[in-house]
């Protein structure tokens, strides 16, 4: 929350011409915080399985380029930061599934 306080604060108040984008960095945020959260939940690495990795990086990335290719014409930078806010979901997310999964077969 206070990064979204100060977020607000800096974009109305010190570099005001960035106040359009406010949203959009919002969101981003909000990505970032997610990925902190959930990374401790990931025991991908730890446990060498990469290729869960790379795959969940894979498709995130694809995912990622669909939606900015079909829709940041048409909506613009709010469209990328919701992009990458899915693409960032998909990775910590699903390392974290894919985490208790796996490790909870071994």
């Amino acid at each position: 929350m206070l990064s979204i306080v100060l977020n607000w604060l800096i974009t109305h108040y010190v570099f005001t011409e960035y106040k359009a984008s406010f949203l959009d960095t919002t969101i981003l945020l909000c990505a970032a915080f997610f990925s902190y959260i959930s990374l401790p939940f990931s025991f991908l690495l730890a446990y060498r399985k990469y290729k869960w990795l790379f795959i969940l990086a894979i498709v995130a990335l694809f995912i990622n380029i669909g939606v900015n290719y079909f829709f940041i014409e048409i909506y613009g930078t709010r469209i990328a930061a919701l992009s990458t806010l899915l693409a960032q979901t998909i990775i910590s997310l699903g390392a974290a599934i894919l985490s208790y999964y796996i490790l909870g077969k071994e």
